[in-house]
């Protein structure tokens, strides 16, 4: 934490070495040090701003679209795309798709929900259940 980080500052400006921090505050001694270094290069211990585009769909509105699908698996992209929009926030269909993609959501649940449902296989079940010992053939 950045408090951390300024104590680790602090006592190194009064003259304690790196090993009595890192034995003080239960860090190694290269992590002490690189924060000693880092403050004395550019006058801070707060991190820095990365670059790259922020995400359009917030944390918040991930986990929520992920609840949504598996409560309901036949939620379509669109009507995600709709929820967000609601919330203000403007995203393609294939974002959406993406995003539940690296959840590993979209094809587990909603494809286990349809295939369990389908008239194929409630069909299959009455064959199977039919026949009985025949049920090799439709397999």
């Amino acid at each position: 934490s950045n408090d951390l980080k300024t104590k680790t500052v602090q006592h190194s400006c009064l003259g304690e070495g790196h090993k009595k921090l890192s034995q003080r505050f239960k860090l190694s001694v290269s992590t002490v040090r690189n924060i000693v270094r880092k403050w004395k290069t550019t006058g801070t211990v707060h991190v820095k701003p990365r670059s790259g585009r922020p995400r359009k769909i917030s944390e918040r509105q991930r986990r929520r679209m992920v609840r949504t699908v598996k409560d309901n698996p036949q939620t379509t992209s669109k009507d995600l795309q709709h929820h967000l929009a609601a919330d203000g926030v403007t995203v393609h269909r294939s974002t959406i798709q993406r995003t539940l993609h690296r959840e590993a959501v979209w094809e587990s649940d909603a494809m286990e929900a349809f295939s369990a449902s389908t008239p194929q296989t409630e069909s299959l079940e009455v064959c199977k259940s039919t026949f009985g010992q025949a049920s090799f053939i439709l397999e």
